[in-house]
């Protein structure tokens, strides 16, 4: 079990003149706010997002788990102060719990209660493409070897104004693929366990079209997908609902994989195969080249630091050339320097 460090609260280090200024977005795994941090760590902006008040039973989402199981997973606000947000719970499979839009005084705008879960991202014609799950408790003709239950993971595919339009599975995408071996992959390391948690995607970006030439392999649309449980990344046409582009590696347990605007790509890796130099576990964020795999700049501990989140790591680089990093299980937002100097740190 890991805690937030008691002994620290809100911003603990600041270094003006190295540090991306702005305001950070910041959601919590309990409660009902989400906040609007400037550099001191003072909210300027709130907005309260109780779930059992806009619920309804319209949807998926049915015998809610407790209030205090359920929180806003992730959030992406927009100039006019609308908040995008989508909700999970503790406890419960699956833990996907829908999918929202708040204006900027927290009146819900539209909202949909399929099992949204993780992350989401919006293409330059304003669809919205969200990750989803089902379970799966009949025998799929198309995939007759996987033992029952199992988690279907896939993507679910809403128009700017919230109107839900479509939704593939990620198993589909890859089964008629040139990469339909990862199937049968699946099938063996989940021999008769049940209800498997086959892929667990975990993040979605899509490709912009100011960025389309940087990658061979991709076009402008694409979605880069992140799937944990088989430590690898994939990208998918969303018209054809195929999977173009996929590869295994050196991360382990992997969250938040980004494309970056020199054509490389960014990830977080939870789960370092290395330990820290003191010792314990270490997660750590990669920039690397997609065309051959090679490393080009890391974040990792130095020496006494702790730097470890085993789930619900990120991170964003900054339009400095820092990057921001959330290490989630100790409550914690921290900026780095291309030569890996903490220049601003938060803790919740």
């Amino acid at each position: 079990v890991f805690y937030a460090n008691k002994n620290k609260r809100g911003v603990t280090h600041w270094e003006p003149g190295a540090t991306q200024d702005g305001l950070t977005l910041i959601t919590m795994g309990q409660g009902k706010v989400v906040e609007l941090l400037d550099m001191d760590g003072k909210p300027v902006h709130q907005w309260q997002v109780d779930y059992h008040a806009i619920w309804d039973n319209s949807g998926d989402v049915q015998d809610l788990v407790p209030e205090r199981l359920i929180f806003v997973r992730k959030a992406r606000m927009y100039p006019d102060g609308r908040l995008l947000v989508i909700f999970s719970a503790w406890s419960t499979t699956p833990y996907g719990y829908g999918i929202a839009m708040l204006d900027r005084d927290s009146r819900v705008l539209w909202k949909d209660f399929r099992y949204i879960h993780h992350s989401f991202d919006q293409a330059e014609d304003g669809k919205i493409y969200a990750l989803d799950q089902n379970i799966v408790s009949s025998v799929n003709d198309d995939y007759p070897e996987l033992t029952l239950p199992y988690l279907d993971d896939g993507i679910a595919v809403y128009t700017a104004e919230g109107q839900f339009l479509s939704r593939f599975s990620l198993l589909d995408a890859f089964q008629k693929s040139d990469f339909k071996d990862v199937i049968t992959f699946l099938a063996a390391k989940n021999s008769g366990e049940g209800l498997g948690d086959l892929l667990h995607a975990n993040d979605v970006d899509v490709l912009p079209e100011y960025l389309a030439s940087k990658y061979s392999f991709a076009t402008a649309g694409d979605l880069l997908v992140s799937l944990r449980q088989i430590d690898s990344i994939a990208i998918i046409d969303p018209e054809t609902t195929t999977v173009k582009w996929f590869r295994k590696g050196y991360w382990r347990r992997q969250h938040d994989s980004d494309f970056l605007e020199n054509g490389n790509m960014l990830i977080f890796d939870n789960f370092a195969l290395r330990s820290s130099p003191n010792g314990q576990h270490t997660s750590k964020v990669i920039e690397f080249d997609p065309e051959n795999m090679a490393i080009v700049w890391e974040y990792a501990p130095r020496g006494d630091e702790m730097f470890f989140t085993p789930a619900r790591g990120s991170q964003q680089r900054l339009a400095n050339g820092n990057t921001l990093i959330t290490e989630s299980n100790r409550a914690r937002v921290f900026e780095v320097t291309a030569e890996g100097d903490i220049v601003w740190e938060y803790y919740n």
